[in-house]
């Protein structure tokens, strides 16, 4: 297929449009923070740097940032999960959705797990190391119910559920059934960003976007200890394609992006007598922090899905503003402007080729 070209107005129309929707966020929801200080000296204890302490900063991570996505864009965004009891980090986290409005009716508490946080040790923008406190345990069956229980009689229509799969256990194969079930009963659009330990439940999805590592994964999880010859040059474009059609029968997926790092991503999409495939190269830009770039990915890609219903004018725009997160420091988002300027110089440098 050729390159996708945008007309300008219809990123106009994107904005306008996504105001009107509402999207639930299903999964592991984590708080982010962030420590950060100068660094001037070796430690004479041990050979590590020392960091002086300058701030502390929280965000959202997880769910929340594929949240956070969402409500940027004046989307009706609601946010699903299962956090830890009363304490420091769950009462921080409720204020930051709170901020970006993004709604907490289906957040529901259990002073049985831990609220997921994320510690980044942080000097001149170079992670020096992440401390992880976490509870990876399956969230337990009645809390899944209550959670649906509420969903439920909230009467809410919702255009899309996102399931954003972190493996802190929100996601299982019971808490899966449940959702999906209650999304194909309502014919709601249904898209999951995955993680490789749950590869053995996902099934019957509007749209999965894994990374290549992750669809490498996906296949060796249904081969089940049969042959399987891992795919490790990216720049193969057959052997991709291989692996997405496999995923797109194997997984009995709709639509699928495997995003590809500094290779750009691929797109498949199920329609007969064939499929659909295109590859969308990166822009180049100064590459700083990938983390939140599948976030932004799936948050995107889903938008723009219920709005123009066409899988690859969603990926094109979910891969320019891909490229704009990744050139920011932590989980980010892309601003309206920063996408209609880069669309612009896509546009330009397409036309000049």
């Amino acid at each position: 297929m050729t390159p996708v070209k945008i007309d300008p107005d219809f990123i106009t129309k994107f904005f306008e449009k996504s105001a009107s929707l509402n999207i639930l966020v299903f999964g592991d929801v984590i708080l982010d923070k962030y420590i950060s200080g100068t660094t001037k000296r070796i430690s004479p204890e041990a050979p590590v740097p020392i960091i002086h302490f300058e701030k502390e900063t929280h965000r959202l991570g997880g769910a929340g940032n594929v949240a956070i996505n969402l409500a940027k864009y004046r989307v009706k965004t609601f946010l699903a999960s299962i956090v830890g009891g009363d304490s420091r980090e769950t009462e921080k986290l409720f204020h930051l959705l709170k901020e970006e409005n993004i709604r907490t009716d289906f957040l529901l508490k259990n002073n049985q797990r831990q609220t997921s946080v994320k510690t980044r040790i942080v000097s001149r923008n170079q992670q020096i190391v992440r401390i992880d406190r976490e509870d990876l345990n399956e969230v337990e069956e009645d809390n899944i119910h209550q959670l649906m229980e509420k969903i439920m009689k909230s009467k809410i229509k919702f255009d899309a559920i996102i399931f954003s799969d972190y493996g802190k256990g929100v996601i299982n194969p019971h808490s899966f059934k449940i959702f999906l079930n209650y999304a194909k009963k309502n014919k709601i659009y249904t898209a999951l960003d995955p993680k490789q330990r749950n590869f053995t439940f996902y099934r019957n999805l509007d749209l999965m976007t894994p990374n290549h590592l992750e669809a490498t994964e996906a296949v060796e999880a249904v081969e089940a200890g049969r042959a399987w010859t891992k795919i490790t040059n990216a720049k193969m474009d057959n052997e991709i394609n291989a692996l997405g059609k496999r995923i797109i029968k194997e997984y009995r997926l709709k639509k699928l992006i495997i995003t590809r790092g500094n290779q750009g991503m691929s797109v498949f999409e199920k329609k007969s007598p064939k499929m659909r495939i295109l590859s969308l190269p990166t822009f180049n830009r100064k590459l700083y922090d990938v983390s939140g770039a599948g976030d932004t990915v799936i948050a995107i890609c889903v938008l723009s899905e219920v709005i123009f219903k066409d899988i690859f004018l969603a990926a094109f725009l979910a891969n320019v503003c891909a490229g704009i997160v990744v050139s920011k420091f932590g989980a980010s988002y892309a601003e309206p402007d920063e996408i209609m300027q880069e669309i612009k110089l896509r546009q330009k440098n397409y036309e000049e080729k």
